[in-house]
């Protein structure tokens, strides 16, 4: 019984999600992520971008774990845009914030901006 109505949980507030902004911010991830794959440099930042769209399409019931890894990679993927999409993405938050309808969704919004800033370095569970 908990399982179903975790799960009724999830299914109403992904559904809730893809309502209110994340439709389009995983059709954004998607295209960066084809873009990438067509440059050399690129190719293998495509490979966090679709993994973050893939989370951004369904949030809720995932937990985010941030694990050190390579500064290099870090510096690439902020040049290649990650810190705009985080900051994107915290502006979504505060808009959240703002509405009272979109309240539940500012801690996904913040757990999105934790994937996009930290690709390299999060674990989704």
């Amino acid at each position: 019984m908990r399982y179903a109505v975790s799960r009724l949980f999830r299914v109403i507030g992904n559904a809730y999600w893809k309502l209110f902004g994340g439709v389009a911010l995983c059709v954004i991830m998607f295209a960066l992520g084809a873009v990438a794959a067509l440059t050399i440099v690129g190719a293998p930042l495509s490979a966090s971008f679709f993994r973050a769209g893939k989370f951004v399409w369904k949030p809720f019931g995932k937990q985010v774990a941030v694990v050190p890894s390579s500064p290099i990679v870090g510096v690439v993927w902020a040049a290649s845009g990650g810190v705009f999409l985080g900051v994107l993405t915290l502006v979504a938050a505060m808009f959240s914030f703002v509405t009272i309808a979109a309240i539940p969704l500012v801690y996904q919004w913040l757990k999105v901006a934790v994937v996009l800033v930290f690709p390299f370095s999060v674990t989704i569970a």
